[in-house]
């Protein structure tokens, strides 16, 4: 069971994301992304400027039966790969350290 977001767009800091059509772009860039890392991303965003926890992002992408935290840090590596400019000096993608992560709107 999902819960319909009203938000049919997400658009900040040269990313966009159209949710009924599930398509990513960076500065105009169409971004192939997998099921799971565009749940992951879509689950950021739709806190944007608020952290989201590991266990948050754990049960958007697989599922409340899932605990293992390092799930989630590699597909947000495999995100920051396709989504930053540089992925070694993230700006879009926070890490909260032992938390979880933030999607900026800077």
């Amino acid at each position: 069971a999902r819960r319909a977001s009203h938000q049919t767009a997400y658009v900040a800091s040269g990313l966009a994301i159209d949710f009924e059509k599930r398509r990513v772009s960076v500065d105009g860039q169409e971004i192939k992304l997998t099921r799971k890392e565009y749940d992951l991303l879509c689950t950021l965003a739709q806190h944007s400027g608020q952290v989201v926890t590991h266990k948050q992002l754990l049960a958007a992408g697989w599922g409340s039966t899932v605990t293992d935290t390092q799930f989630v840090r590699v597909y947000v590596g495999q995100l920051r790969q396709k989504l930053e400019a540089d992925p070694s000096a993230p700006k879009l993608i926070l890490t909260e350290p032992g938390i979880g992560y933030l999607l900026s709107e800077q």
